[in-house]
């Protein structure tokens, strides 16, 4: 049924034409949905479709639908690949399902830092592009959103402390392995209940990005906030692949080049933004601590062998190797 409704979501869509008005053979208006709604995620995307609309001296021009106006983020990403919508710009979560090489980004521990991981963008746009196209899009920019960090009610020095602790973690085999193989007690908990589940003591610890663990106050119930940096969250911004063969390549310059701008200028406001959420943080009474080196390669020891689990979970478990190499080191 949830699947038939989906369907029927994109047909009606369709229909209604709302997608792409082309006035003439060079100039398009682009209708782009998203969930977001009145934040950074939804100002960025406004900067994007600016700046191409001034760099095309408004041959191209668009309206945004923020707060799921047009479905969610997957029913968006599929009507992408239909055709309904040309462009798509979700979290690389909901992409995973069909861009199976994807879920390399499941893997712990990857990145040593921010500008690692930014400098890294580039090759790991390389090597998935193949896996994006077998799917009927092209793959406009990989942006980062942030590292995942710890927070907890227990302190933390080593992965001794980390033995039985009850962290919350999505409902997903990779996220419950890598706690498990660090000792602790994953318990699978809606994110909707999550602070709940922290008041109570139903969990002592979970982890997200800190603008998260802030926007929704998840601090409140925690006592420790530990900057693992453990794993890195990326969005995707993607287009319908016929409809970008069908684009000029000047207009497909364009798109690129400010999509990069715009992702590159994200990634420069990251590390500010991260610091204040700290301020907030020890303001409220929270300690947060950057753990040791030592600490960091115990752990990233100890979840060696999730490689092998995110391997097979890939389309092609050759890309895992290809994706490693594009690593800058």
């Amino acid at each position: 049924m949830k699947s038939f409704s989906k369907l029927i979501t994109l047909i009606i869509a369709a229909v209604m034409a709302m997608s792409i008005t082309v006035f003439a053979a060079d100039s398009y208006f682009i209708d782009m949905p998203t969930t977001g709604s009145g934040n950074a995620y939804v100002e960025n995307l406004t900067k994007i479709f600016e700046g191409i609309k001034e760099k095309t001296e408004g041959r191209w021009d668009y309206a945004i639908y923020d707060g799921a106006q047009l479905g969610t983020e997957a029913e968006t990403f599929d009507a992408t690949i239909f055709g309904t919508y040309p462009f798509s710009r979700t979290g690389t979560a909901v992409q995973m399902n069909t861009v199976k090489d994807l879920n390399f980004f499941n893997t712990p521990f990857l990145f040593d830092n921010l500008d690692q991981a930014v400098a890294s963008i580039p090759g790991l746009e390389e090597a998935l592009q193949p896996s994006y196209e077998a799917a009927g899009l092209h793959l406009i920019a990989l942006e980062t959103n942030g590292f995942r960090q710890l927070s907890s009610n227990r302190e933390i020095k080593n992965l001794e402390d980390m033995k039985g602790l009850k962290i919350r973690t999505m409902e997903a085999p990779i996220q419950i392995a890598i706690w498990e193989a660090l000792g602790t007690a994953p318990t699978p908990v809606s994110f909707s209940e999550l602070y709940l589940a922290l008041q109570q003591g139903t969990v002592d610890a979970q982890e997200n990005p800190l603008d998260t663990i802030g926007n929704v106050h998840l601090y409140e119930q925690q006592k420790y906030i530990y900057l693992t940096n453990h794993m890195l969250q990326f969005n995707a911004f993607v287009v319908n692949k016929d409809f970008w063969d069908g684009l000029s390549a000047e207009d497909q310059k364009i798109i690129s080049d400010v999509a990069h701008e715009v992702c590159a200028a994200e990634h420069a406001a990251l590390p500010e933004a991260d610091a204040a959420w700290v301020k907030v943080f020890e303001d409220a009474g929270v300690t947060v601590e950057t753990p040791s080196a030592e600490f960091i390669e115990s752990c990233r020891n100890a979840t060696a062998g999730i490689r092998d689990m995110v391997k097979e979970s890939m389309g092609d478990p050759a890309v895992f190797d290809t994706m490693i190499g594009a690593i800058s080191k």
